[in-house]
């Protein structure tokens, strides 16, 4: 059996490479409240950068990874391409004492991989990401019954993603697991009115305040206040047992 301070991580694993340069303008966007700030660079310009540096990411492997450092047991449920972008991942995780016997392996597709470009003194950044072996991911009701941890930490899921929600949290309420869930912009995109099915059987839902400020606006109207009090308590309504957003420094738990 596996001991009661283990958690379970199911999510991407990728290389991104981090691309720093101050050749931006970043602009205010009022007219669409979804869209608050862009990000905008010359056309046909060469844009250089003072510093470009390549890393680990992937919401899954990152959460493990951080879990692993404060001291938990922890194994990653992710899917790499047979490349050397997945062999460089599986080793960072071992080193980083990351269980891996429940991450697949798929020989048709990449391993994911993302440039991040971010700029300005703040860091503020724009992501492009290539999905590739994770978006192939097996989540049936017969791999996710392998997890047997007392916590899941969930986050985006795949393509074709609403089955494997659905075994995810068949697992949870069939084991009694504890699941905090961060969900990916493919979730948020399905609103409230799909997603409280699920929310009642979560622990912790996780959303940044754009995220919550979506998912609140398809229900309440785009006139809804953006504060981040009354969105906190407007998400709570929903089932789960902790709400979080985060916001910078801002960040509130309900």
């Amino acid at each position: 059996m596996l001991g009661t301070n283990i958690i379970t991580t199911i999510g991407s694993s990728t290389m991104d490479t981090m691309f720093y340069t101050d050749q931006m303008v970043l602009m205010d966007n009022k007219k669409d409240l979804l869209q608050q700030k862009l990000i905008g660079f010359e056309y046909g310009a060469k844009i250089s950068s003072q510093n470009v540096t390549t890393t680990f990411g992937g919401g899954g492997a990152n959460a493990a990874v951080n879990f692993a450092s404060l001291g938990l047991k922890v194994q990653l449920v992710s899917s790499l391409g047979t490349d050397a972008i997945g062999q460089s991942i599986l080793n960072n995780l071992k080193e980083k004492k990351v269980d891996i016997h429940l991450i697949q392996k798929n020989s048709k597709k990449i391993t994911d991989n993302s440039f991040i470009v971010n700029v300005g003194s703040f860091n503020e950044h724009v992501i492009f990401s290539c999905r590739g072996a994770y978006e192939d991911i097996d989540l049936s009701l017969a791999t996710v019954q392998k997890i047997k941890t007392p916590w899941i930490y969930l986050t985006r899921l795949s393509a074709n993603f609403f089955p494997k929600l659905a075994n995810i949290f068949e697992q949870v309420r069939s084991r009694k697991i504890k699941i905090a869930w961060n969900p990916g912009a493919d979730q948020l995109q399905l609103g409230l009115t799909r997603l409280h099915r699920f929310m009642a059987d979560t622990y912790v839902f996780d959303v940044n305040r754009d995220e919550a400020l979506e998912l609140i606006i398809k229900i309440k109207g785009k006139d809804f206040k953006n504060n981040i009090n009354v969105l906190l308590k407007e998400l709570h309504k929903f089932g789960q047992k902790l709400t979080v957003i985060t916001d910078g420094p801002n960040s509130l738990p309900w």
